[in-house]
């Protein structure tokens, strides 16, 4: 007994007719005729009494047209949520980010995702430094946000969006007053900032960036997560270079400035663990795509 045998007893428990439920099959009434036949000799009952005027279904077909309803439906449920897995509309996601992200471009791709798929189940989890690379490339998190680019054979990534770092002050510092700061002016004033081991790269570009335009930094504290910076500035322990987005927090107690002069670049990168994507993975990398392509992160 197979799938078709479902059908056919339930069209034929349906119609009580052998010509409207061969019609409904696509089958001929003689061909209908012989399947139900077949099947009640190999189950050893009779499914339905047949007259020359009706056709009524015995107590076993009856139990028999109940399961068969329940099989095809559970049959055709399984088509379709395996259909729905495949295009990315069903499922779950882990995305990992670094705190500094949190601020404007994980809640926008997550929201823009959710609009599309509202059925995938999403979840975050926040990534602290140097941990997260063993996260992605193991595939504890299906995508992480990052700074980058950065290299590695175990994991992927693209730039989504390149921005400037601002100067973070605590409110009522003399540098507040000003419209824009110029980077010697930090190098006199408690510097704080992320321990190096976070993001070694980006850590060693913004001490020389210091250095080549005037400003010898002054490390008093090296607070993680990103929170922690803002907090301390705003608790008047020192001033920062962070980036732009960090603006969209509105900590109390820190005013942002842009540089005057040449600017220190930070680039955001979407990285996922290398090979082929599908389901709601491509899915939403597909969504994250399209806002880099847009442009719609916000003001950088």
């Amino acid at each position: 007994m197979d799938l078709r045998h479902y059908r056919y007893v339930v069209s034929l428990g349906e119609e009580l007719h052998f010509g409207r439920a061969a019609a409904k099959l696509g089958l001929s009434q003689p061909a209908l005729s012989i399947q139900i036949r077949d099947l009640e000799e190999e189950l050893g009952t009779a499914l339905f009494w047949r007259t020359k005027r009706e056709v009524r279904l015995t107590a076993a077909g009856s139990t028999l047209v109940a399961h068969a309803r329940d099989i095809l439906g559970r049959v055709e449920r399984s088509r379709s949520e395996t259909r729905s897995v495949g295009r990315g509309d069903l499922g779950s996601l882990e995305i990992g980010y670094m705190s500094s992200l949190s601020a404007r471009i994980v809640p926008r791709a997550v929201r823009a995702f959710r609009k599309r798929y509202p059925k995938v189940e999403v979840k975050l989890r926040l990534l602290i430094p140097p941990a997260h690379r063993l996260q992605i490339s193991t595939g504890q998190v299906d995508f992480a946000f990052i700074i980058g680019p950065t290299e590695s054979e175990a994991f992927s990534f693209e730039t989504i969006q390149t921005e400037n770092h601002v100067v973070a002050v605590p409110q009522g510092h003399p540098l507040a007053s000003r419209g824009r700061v110029p980077i010697r002016a930090l190098g006199g004033c408690p510097f704080v900032t992320f321990p190096r081991y976070a993001a070694p790269d980006l850590y060693d570009l913004m001490m020389r960036y210091m250095r080549d335009n005037g400003a010898r930094p002054n490390v008093v504290l090296e607070p993680i997560p990103v929170y922690g910076i803002l907090a301390a500035i705003a608790a008047g322990v020192g001033v920062s270079l962070v980036p732009e987005c960090l603006q969209g927090l509105r900590q109390e107690g820190v005013v942002y400035r842009p540089v005057a002069g040449p600017k220190l670049p930070i680039t955001w990168s979407i990285a996922y663990r290398s090979g082929a994507l599908e389901g709601a993975r491509a899915a939403f990398l597909d969504v994250v795509r399209g806002l880099s392509a847009k442009r719609l992160w916000g003001a950088s």
